[in-house]
This record gives structure tokens, C-alpha cells and sequence, in this order.
């Protein structure tokens, strides 16, 4: 007789399926997936297999950079791998100077640890139940930071044991590279006048000076903040390296210079002088061979009113820039003449200094 095939592959499909539902019948829901058969949960901290570089673009983690307060805030999280119940466990934090002395030994010269006395982890961090991890901040105080120009510090932040879980060993360690030049990018010093405190901190008034902010009544242009002379009398504005140097701690020397000012179409040298000094402030000369660029500014309506713009390099070994807004006694200009809007500052190991097309 011959087989019918239909039918065998029915019986076969209704045997096997009779054959599951009897297993699964004897087989409690939890137990299908045996949990001594996962992974076992480890607790790492992210990111452990890459660099974090400070500045840099890191793929993990992120730094935010407190310059009032001259603090870097690294953040860094602690996380728990493998798929078991979620339970609670804390594990402890530290900075790993033995990782760092081993790590120098390949790097070189350019490479120093980060001071571990200017370096702030938490002791401990608790992961509550049913979470997946904590982040948490290091922070780094940059108060000594001008000790190490040109250097890149390193650091680790290690975690130790946790009370659940175990530990894992190539998870547990996260290496910070910082270079503070680098951060700041060699800027330029710029002092826009926004703040009678910003410019005393890093230059000497001689003399009177007002401080009009946009948005001021006695602003009448209100279109930047300046500084200008409260009366007839000359003012003498003298920025000092030395003083840069808490904002700029590699400034060894001035470079160059490009001052903004807003004042009638005449000769600015009639109504304002610049100076250095390469004896510390104690006698200046004038700056010769100064590159004046005039800007009208007809959408104002001032077609008499000029944006200047003074640039020049400086000798080798100046220490002082000074900036003069004349006596204009007897001129027939008004005593506010003329606006100073911006000074910019080249120096030596920033920037270099170049003619800059206004």
C-alpha cells in the first residue's frame, strides 16, 4: 500500500509537539533559563579601555572647565554587567599613583603625574537596588598648574572591591591625560571692558576713567562696552605681564598688541598714545611704527566718527603695555574722547603676534 505522506508528516509534527508540551508541563517558568548558566555580574567603571584626554574629544566621559575657580570637572560613571537581579552594593574609589609611576615609565619626558593632593574622588559610591550605576565627578584643582606648562599629568582613578558583585579586573582602572596649554589653547588676552574689576585686576588706571556697559543710558552708541575719561585730565591704562600671569601663568613676555577705539575722523595720535616698558614699569617709550587702520561707520548716522584699530609688535622683553587717552584741554573735542572698546595682547608663548586685517 503506499505511504501517504501528508498524514506521516502530520503524526511527526503532532508527536513533537505533544513531547514539548509534556516538557514544559514539568518545567517551572524560572527554571527554563538556568541563572548558574549567565555570566556572572561584574562592576566596572565606563570607559576603562580608553584614555580620557582633557582636552580632547573622548568617545566616554566628559569635562567641563571652571575657570573662575580654575577646577576641572571630569565625569565618570560606575556601571554593573550581566543580566542577574539588580541588587544594591557600593564600592570604593582612589587614585592609583602605582598605575600612573608604571605608565611614566613608557611615556616619557613630556609626561608627569598629576599631584594627587589636587585631586577630588569620592571615598564610596552607592548603587541602589534596581539600578544600572552612579556617575560621579573627579575633580582636578588647577591652582598649581602653571608648575607644569608644556607637560601633560596623568592620573587613575581605580575602584576596589564592591560589597556585591565581584569586581571587574580589567574594568576597574580610568586613565586621565590633561595639558593645561593645551586647554587653553594659547589664547590672546582680551580685555573688552565689560568690568572695571576685570581690568584692575590685570592693569593700573592713572587717573579718572567711566565704564559704560551696553544697555547703559550714558551709552549713546550702545554698541560695545568702553572705557573713556571722566574728565579733561589724561588717563594712563598700564597692563602688566605680571600680573596676566594669574590668568595666562606661561605669559613670559608682551608680543604685540591691536587696540579698538571710537573717535572723531582726526589724527588718533592727537588724542591717544600707546607706551611699553622693559624694566618692569619703571620708565616707558612711545611705540613707534604703529599700523592704523580707520573703519567709517555711516550706519550710524556719524560719518565725522571713525573705528580705529592701532596694531604693532612689541620689543623683545616688554613687560608693560601702556595706553594714554590725552588731556584734550583747549582741543574743542568733548572730554570723552576717545571711546577705548577693546585691547587685545599678544605674548610670548601664546599666540604669536600678526598684522590681523581688520
Amino acid at each position: 500500500m503506499p505511504t501517504n505522506h501528508l498524514v506521516m508528516k502530520n503524526f511527526v509534527k503532532i508527536i513533537c509537539f505533544a513531547g514539548l508540551s509534556l516538557s514544559l508541563a514539568c518545567t517551572k517558568t524560572a527554571e527554563i533559563v538556568n541563572p548558574k548558566m549567565l555570566p556572572a555580574p561584574q562592576v566596572y567603571i565606563t570607559g576603562a579601555n580608553e584614555i580620557l584626554k582633557v582636552p580632547g574629544a573622548n568617545t566616554v566621559g566628559s569635562y567641563s572647565f571652571d575657570k573662575e575657580a580654575m577646577k576641572i570637572y571630569v565625569d565618570l560613571g560606575v556601571g554593573r554587567s550581566g543580566a542577574s537581579k539588580r541588587e544594591a552594593f557600593s564600592v570604593p574609589l582612589s587614585i592609583n599613583m602605582d598605575t600612573v609611576s608604571r605608565l611614566l615609565q613608557t611615556l616619557g619626558d613630556d609626561y608627569l603625574p598629576f599631584p594627587d593632593d589636587l585631586i577630588r574622588v569620592p571615598k564610596k559610591l552607592d548603587v541602589g537596588a534596581g539600578e544600572d550605576g552612579v556617575s560621579f565627578l573627579v575633580e582636578l584643582d588647577l591652582t598649581r598648574a602653571d608648575e607644569y606648562v608644556g607637560k601633560t599629568l596623568v592620573l587613575a582613578v581605580d575602584l576596589g572591591n564592591p560589597s556585591n558583585y565581584s569586581l571587574n579586573a580589567s574594568g576597574s582602572t580610568k586613565i586621565i591625560y590633561f595639558n593645561y596649554l593645551e586647554l587653553l589653547g594659547l589664547p590672546t588676552f582680551v580685555d573688552e571692558f565689560s568690568s572695571r574689576d576685570f581690568t584692575q585686576a590685570y592693569a593700573s588706571i592713572v587717573g579718572t576713567a567711566s565704564f559704560e556697559k551696553v544697555g547703559d543710558p550714558q551709552n549713546y552708541y550702545n554698541d560695545a562696552d568702553r572705557l573713556l575719561r571722566s574728565s579733561d585730565d589724561a588717563v594712563h591704562i598700564v597692563y602688566d605681564v605680571a600680573k596676566m600671569e594669574n590668568l595666562l601663568p606661561f605669559a613670559s613676555g608682551l608680543s604685540g598688541f591691536k587696540i579698538n577705539a571710537l573717535a572723531p575722523d582726526l589724527n588718533i595720535f592727537s588724542m591717544m598714545k600707546v607706551t611699553y616698558s622693559t624694566d618692569n614699569g619703571q620708565t616707558f617709550s612711545d611705540v613707534n611704527d604703529i599700523i592704523v587702520d580707520a573703519v567709517n561707520i555711516p550706519e550710524l548716522g556719524l560719518n565725522s566718527w571713525v573705528d580705529f584699530y592701532l596694531q604693532a609688535p612689541l620689543p623683545e622683553g616688554t613687560t608693560h603695555l601702556g595706553i594714554e587717552l590725552l588731556n584734550q584741554a583747549g582741543t574743542g573735542l568733548p572730554p570723552w574722547n576717545p571711546l577705548l572698546r577693546r585691547v587685545e595682547i599678544f605674548y610670548n608663548g601664546g599666540t604669536p603676534y600678526s598684522y590681523q586685517q581688520p
